[in-house]
């Protein structure tokens, strides 16, 4: 898929990417409140969206059910 997208990159330099990438994401896809939160910190900071607009909480919006 790499490969398609970016057709001009050297293919070690897409493999070694891949490799890297892979290796920095979690063995299980759970999803963390505190991502969540500091997601929309980011936001505010960059003025996408309004203090106001930020959750008190996130726990309503996600579920890790699916990953036992």
């Amino acid at each position: 898929m790499l490969r398609t997208h970016f057709p001009q990159i050297d293919t070690g330099v897409t493999e070694k990417s891949f490799a890297a990438l892979e290796q920095a994401m979690p063995a299980k896809p759970v999803i963390v409140e505190a991502a969540i939160s500091n997601s929309d910190r980011l936001n505010i900071e960059a003025g996408f969206m309004k203090p106001a607009e930020k959750l008190s909480s996130y726990k309503e919006l996600f579920t890790n059910e699916f990953v036992q």
